[in-house]
């Protein structure tokens, strides 16, 4: 199921003020709502009164609408579009750039390491470098590949 970006906002509102009838502190928190309230009852704990109040919001990217296991993009909680299952683990290319640079070097048949810098696919998994698995890790990435297009 695709997401719009509208479906990821939450917000949390808060109010904070001093009881107009006994000057007992007030505090009032709520997180996770769907849709900016305009007003939220709030009860003083000292006399019980309770007000209609306009409470103070702030806008947030829900990234908890995660499904189980599966990497999500972190600023905006979005999934990964290239993500598969592997022999039990979790095999993803973050971009069609990342594809192809994991692509590059699981055929390549000479691996040069750099002395003074590690790259991206030198800290692969080691089931993605294993020869055993060369041929079904580029089969995955072929797929990927020609879904992109």
């Amino acid at each position: 199921m695709r997401k719009k970006g509208l479906d990821l906002v939450i917000y949390k509102v808060f109010v904070k003020l001093n009881c107009p009838v006994c000057a007992h502190p007030i505090r009032y928190e709520q997180g996770n709502l769907k849709e900016k309230p305009k007003n939220v009852t709030v009860k003083c704990d000292e006399c019980e009164s309770s007000f209609h109040i306009q409470p103070k919001s702030e806008k947030y990217l829900n990234n908890s609408i995660k499904e189980e296991g599966l990497i999500h993009d972190p600023v905006f909680g979005c999934r990964y579009y290239f993500q598969e299952d592997f022999k039990g683990k979790l095999f993803w290319a973050k971009n069609r750039e990342h594809l192809l640079e994991m692509q590059n070097y699981v055929s390549s048949d000479l691996r040069t390491r750099l002395p003074y810098r590690m790259r991206m696919v030198e800290r692969l998994p080691t089931f993605i470098k294993e020869a055993k698995n060369r041929e079904a890790i580029l089969k995955i990435l072929q797929k990927w590949k020609n879904s992109y297009k």
